[in-house]
């Protein structure tokens, strides 16, 4: 895993928003990893549509990962990609954020049918229209929440938890 603080924001009293850039050298180091490569395409989302909808499903799951494992929000990470490099498909990775791993992953793997069906149901059961922070937006997202597609990680959601649609 690398991570790297590019920046920060700050808002003041007055709602005026300031950002700050910053020059850090990236932590790297070696944790525990599952990963969602999409091989099939996905009825009704473009490629125009397919990174905000596999980085909403993404952050669903893991709005839904610390009440299935009782862990902290924090404790795992994840990133999508629409054409990740390893996999040569739409890939969406979790990652245990503890050198060496915590086994947070490995719980996620395993009770990964309740983990889809718990996302499924907090963004299709959510009455907003475009996606909200009680769904699929994040205050830890590291790309400002761009791009999201709430009918597009419904779609993959979807996907993923029919026979076939995840392997």
């Amino acid at each position: 895993v690398t991570e790297r603080v590019v920046g920060y924001k700050t808002i003041d009293a007055d709602r005026t928003i300031s950002v700050s850039e910053l020059d850090l050298p990236p932590h790297i180091y070696e944790s525990d990893i599952m990963w969602i490569s999409l091989r099939s395409e996905i009825p009704g989302i473009t490629s125009v549509e397919l990174p905000g909808a596999i980085h909403g499903a993404e952050h669903a799951l893991l709005a839904m990962a610390p009440l299935l494992i009782l862990c902290d929000a924090g404790d795992v990470g994840g990133v999508s990609s629409p054409s990740n490099p390893d996999t040569g498909f739409p890939t969406i990775l979790f990652y245990d954020a503890f050198m060496g791993g915590a086994g947070i992953t490995e719980g996620l793997y395993r009770s990964f049918s309740r983990l889809l069906n718990s996302a499924l149901s907090l963004v299709s059961e959510c009455p907003c229209k475009d996606g909200c922070p009680a769904c699929i937006l994040s205050p830890r997202c590291g790309s400002q929440n761009r791009p999201l597609s709430k009918p597009g990680a419904i779609r993959v959601l979807r996907f993923l938890t029919e026979k076939g649609g995840c392997r």
